[in-house]
């Protein structure tokens, strides 16, 4: 489990330390202690994300997190919400994205306009698998993809960086366009 540790010191621990950017250009720190950590995945765990985050919130900015972090974590990172949030509107157990803008509506708000006008997050690539940083046991969950094709892929993002594309994919030995067509509604390259 992640335990979230704020300080505003320069004293370096025995633990991953992030920055936290906020609108105002003051800095805080989010020390990360991750214990029992025993993914073999350590790139995953220590890749940093940008986050906006905005509207109904105290402290609105674009926040520097760990991979990993759920938006209830980056609501208490701008020290909660406003009084008038519709805080049951979000989804705050969600897993936040790279460059990801979310827009906290308030109530007035949810009462004036459309609630689908304020989603936070693309419903239709909400349930896909991101093959820039899907771990070995994520990849095989796509159709068309074994063990084999799983290493193969990771292989491939760290010797060339990030797929552009989803079709990209097909410069990986052995997924030609019949397997891409099976995996590409299952698939996103964020």
């Amino acid at each position: 489990s992640l335990q979230y540790i704020y300080k505003k010191d320069n004293i370096k621990k025995d633990k991953i330390t992030l920055d936290v950017l906020f609108d105002d250009n003051n800095t805080d720190e989010l020390i990360i202690n991750e214990e029992n950590n025993k993914d073999n995945n350590t790139d995953k765990n220590t890749e940093i994300i940008y986050v906006h985050l905005c509207g109904a919130v105290i402290d609105e900015g674009v926040y520097e997190v760990a991979y990993g972090t759920r938006l209830i974590e980056l609501i208490n990172l701008a020290n909660g919400l406003k009084e008038n949030a519709a805080s049951s509107y979000i989804n705050q157990a969600v897993i936040l994205e790279d460059g990801q803008r979310i827009y906290i509506p308030t109530l007035e708000e949810l009462d004036n306009i459309q609630a689908s006008n304020f989603n936070e997050i693309d419903e239709t690539d909400k349930a896909k698998i991101n093959i820039n940083t899907a771990n070995i046991s994520e990849l095989i969950e796509i159709p068309g993809i074994g063990e084999a094709k799983a290493k193969s892929i990771i292989e491939y993002r760290q010797a060339n960086g990030k797929f552009k594309m989803i079709e990209d994919i097909m410069k990986i030995p052995g997924i030609k366009q019949g397997v891409f067509d099976k995996m590409s509604p299952y698939i996103v390259a964020k």
